[in-house]
């Protein structure tokens, strides 16, 4: 029998975050991929704390530079959004 934890909770709402957020980041369209961005930033943030709590290094380090490289997408396209007023 399939045994549900919150920590299995977190990472299938983290692999769906992480799904969706890539999918609308390869739209063309910039305010889909800014809320893709969005989607990527949560579900690298859960990641990030799912790998923490389990003590697993190699995929915390991958997915905390997942989350630095969103952050500076996210950060670059709203100096752009600034630039742009």
């Amino acid at each position: 029998m399939l045994e549900v934890t919150v920590l299995g909770c977190v990472g299938a709402i983290a692999t769906i975050l992480s799904i969706v957020g890539g999918t609308l980041v390869a739209s063309t369209n910039d305010n889909v991929q800014v809320k893709g961005y969005y989607l990527w930033f949560v579900s690298n943030l859960m990641w990030v704390g799912y790998f923490i709590y389990n003590r697993d290094v190699w995929p915390f380090i991958l997915y905390a530079l997942y989350f630095t490289i969103t952050v500076l997408a996210l950060r670059k396209r709203m100096f752009k959004k600034i630039k742009e007023l």
